[in-house]
């Protein structure tokens, strides 16, 4: 048992259980959801960028209108990728 408020990475645990799983695609997946979670924290711990770095000013020159408009190309694209594996999941599920 770890001391309380210390916590184990993801990593640490797949090298713990390294010789039960003996599979390094798993041991590699968890390595990459720990990395991708340090991230994630780093990102939610730093501050927040001010509104005249995110195109609100008159220095825009239109950034602001082209950033809105490929994030809903990109969220597009999101959905049609989710809805085709929904797809691909529900004619498994049936098939």
């Amino acid at each position: 048992m770890l001391p309380y408020g210390q916590r184990i990475s993801f990593a640490g645990r797949a090298m713990l259980c390294e010789k039960n799983m003996g599979d390094e695609r798993v041991i590699d997946l968890v390595g990459r959801i720990d990395r991708a979670l340090a991230r994630i924290e780093a990102a939610a711990t730093s501050p927040a960028p001010s509104p005249a770095s995110l195109g609100d000013g008159p220095a825009d020159d239109g950034r602001a209108a082209a950033l809105e408009a490929a994030h809903r190309a990109l969220r597009a694209r999101i959905e049609s990728a989710i809805s085709q594996i929904d797809r691909l999941i529900a004619s498994g599920e049936t098939g």
